[in-house]
């Protein structure tokens, strides 16, 4: 379980209440629960493809990532996008 604030967007204030108490004695911060995430994705044991380290194929992935979800970041790879 990872703290986050999704437990005060419930109605109910006895779950908001166990929601944070949880959070208190339970979870982990955001950096320790991005982690299984992050080996799930790529274990350390495992090496990466030669096309992994491609920075077209990692333009093209950010561009399309972008373009489906409606979020554009300033920085894509390292440079700064001209927002003018």
């Amino acid at each position: 379980m990872t703290s986050s604030d999704l437990q005060d967007g419930n109605a109910s204030a006895v779950l908001r209440f166990f929601g944070r108490l949880a959070n208190r004695v339970h979870a982990q911060d955001a950096s320790a629960g991005a982690l299984p995430t992050l080996y799930a994705a790529v274990p350390p044991r495992v090496g990466r493809s030669a096309r992994a380290g491609d920075p077209v194929a990692a333009a093209h992935l950010w561009t399309g990532s972008e373009e489906l979800t409606g979020v554009v970041f300033p920085e894509r790879l390292g440079e700064v996008v001209d927002q003018g």
